[in-house]
């Protein structure tokens, strides 16, 4: 069972918090739309379920429900995909 990198990021500014896959294309858009967020908590999880309840444990909102979303499991394609961008990442922060 694959695992991939997670990252909690606040923007203050905004008054927001983003839960991501670490990605090119997270860090793309969290660099374009909240350009002053800061890094709060790192995480691994193995799949959607474990990634949501991760998040919720960490801001203390209880249970997570995927609702009519089945849970799906990350894959190795999508691990060495990540591996692959956490080899050339530039330092977002």
């Amino acid at each position: 069972m694959a695992e991939l990198l997670f990252e909690i990021w606040e923007c203050k500014e905004e008054g927001s918090f983003e839960c991501s896959m670490i990605s090119e294309q997270a860090d793309r858009l969290r660099k374009n739309t909240n350009p002053n967020s800061v890094l709060l908590s790192t995480f691994s999880a193995s799949s959607y379920l474990e990634s949501g309840q991760k998040n919720y444990d960490f801001h203390e909102y209880g249970d997570y429900d995927l609702g009519p979303v089945p849970n799906q499991f990350y894959s190795e394609e999508d691990a060495l995909e990540q591996q692959e961008y956490l080899k050339v990442r530039v330092d977002w922060k």
